[in-house]
């Protein structure tokens, strides 16, 4: 390789890395060469709560493993990602490492808008672990909400995307002083039966079958709240809440079971 090709890598590297957004206590920061491009852009300095939607923080487990999600575990076999109460997760970001992977693309605009927010004083992010219970989610939001007012002495703004619409929407309902505006992007009010394929197919992930399998997004509770349910308008009449239910049709988990059974 030659002398030229050596300082354009180099220099690549440098770009790239001094542009990356920097997540800390939930709050944005920004490394250096951002900043100083990010001089004369329009900067907010009130705060501003980033709240992505579901797949999109990153997870990690108590010992500082990846748990969602790596380049490798898009490529390879992993582990289902169950969700077990009372397991030790931490969120230590959104995920932005992955943007040029296609799957991740349509994340991109998101990550773009927190590099702008970056260039803020009072940019936070919402990092969650998106397979949990959505009220108890909505809680550690109102917690970081109230963080918020106290560091910065201002009601924030809340920017929500998809499924973290949802949650924002429970807090500014619920909390309504202590929110100065809500924005929703892309934000499924309605229930749809994409969600219920995901729980009774899974989803691939690159060319992982494992990492979202129908076993391990069954036993997320975030996705139940997505399904049609009684009262919206794709209601089929099925009772989808109810576990009988999805063991009389053998869907997910229960699509194999008089199999299992012969099989033992």
């Amino acid at each position: 390789m030659s002398a030229y090709a050596i300082v354009l890598v180099l220099l690549c590297f440098v770009l790239w890395w001094g542009t990356q957004v920097v997540y800390k206590d939930g709050m944005l920061r920004i490394r250096g060469i951002l900043r100083l491009l990010g001089t004369g852009l329009l900067v907010c300095d009130k705060p501003v709560i980033f709240v992505p939607g579901i797949k999109e923080s990153m997870l990690t487990d108590s010992f500082g493993r990846v748990l969602w999600l790596k380049l490798a575990s898009c490529f390879k076999k992993t582990d289902p990602l169950i969700f077990r109460e009372g397991e030790t997760t931490n969120t230590v970001g959104v995920l932005d490492r992955l943007t040029f992977f296609p799957i991740l693309l349509e994340y991109k605009p998101c990550f773009r808008f927190m590099r702008r927010l970056a260039l803020g004083k009072n940019g936070y992010v919402f990092g969650y672990d998106w397979r949990d219970y959505p009220d108890a989610i909505a809680s550690r939001l109102g917690e970081l909400v109230n963080r918020v007012i106290e560091e910065t002495g201002e009601k924030p703004s809340l920017v929500a995307h998809s499924f973290g619409g949802l949650i924002a929407h429970s807090v500014a309902k619920e909390q309504p002083e202590k929110i100065d505006k809500l924005v929703y992007v892309s934000v499924p009010f309605r229930p749809g039966v994409n969600f219920f394929k995901d729980i009774h197919k899974g989803r691939k992930v690159g060319l992982n079958k494992d990492i979202l399998s129908k076993e391990a997004i069954f036993s997320h509770p975030s996705s139940f709240a997505l399904v049609p349910q009684r009262g919206s308008g794709n209601w089929s009449g099925k009772e989808l809440m109810d576990a009988k239910t999805w063991e009389e049709n053998k869907w997910s988990v229960f699509a194999d079971r008089e199999v299992d059974l012969v099989a033992f």
